[in-house]
């Protein structure tokens, strides 16, 4: 049996056991080589590898924007600082240098210097797609390592995303549909 540790992961994001190299997987005794998995269990594990760039010491959060017809991924995104600014594992970020402890998950984000990886996602999304919105899309779908905080549920129903999904649950987003 291979003893390669899990992610652990939960609503707050998903961790690795101290020292675990996060490139390798862990494969089940009982894998079927010729099984595909269905696609949420398919995006919610692309998701789980974007994670591995986040730049925080707290929760790496990945996210996935997939257009529902095609099966396609439109961006990804990662938790972390705009490209060439000191990050969260540099120890730029007042909120990284907390212990759980002092500052428990969720909550206040005002001393975290990191975008979301919602964010990091939908800006991608503008920045190389400006002549294609999600908003043509009947149905897109966000795919995240945990489940989204209010201000990023509010900002993908303002993109047109149509639901979101995290390894505990997921939200319907359609307009008229409550958070």
């Amino acid at each position: 049996m291979n003893s390669t540790p899990r992610p652990e992961c939960g609503s707050f994001g998903c961790r690795m056991p101290p020292g675990h190299n996060m490139g390798q997987v862990d494969i089940p005794e009982n894998h079927n080589p010729h099984a595909r998995p269905e696609w949420d269990s398919y995006f919610l594990g692309v998701a789980v590898a974007v994670a591995q760039r986040g730049d925080c010491t707290r929760s790496r959060v990945g996210a996935v924007l997939v257009d529902d017809q095609s099966k396609r991924i439109l961006s990804t995104g990662f938790n972390g600082v705009d490209r060439g600014q000191p990050g969260c594992l540099s120890g730029a970020c007042p909120r990284g240098l907390l212990t759980l402890d002092e500052h428990p998950p969720g909550g206040d984000y005002s001393n975290c210097i990191a975008k979301h990886a919602e964010h990091n996602t939908l800006e991608w999304w503008d920045v190389f797609n400006r002549t294609y919105t999600v908003r043509q899309h009947s149905a897109t779908s966000m795919y995240i390592t945990r489940r989204p905080c209010d201000d990023c549920q509010q900002l993908m129903k303002e993109y047109g995303i149509t639901r979101t999904l995290f390894p505990d649950g997921y939200l319907d987003l359609t307009p008229n549909k409550g958070l």
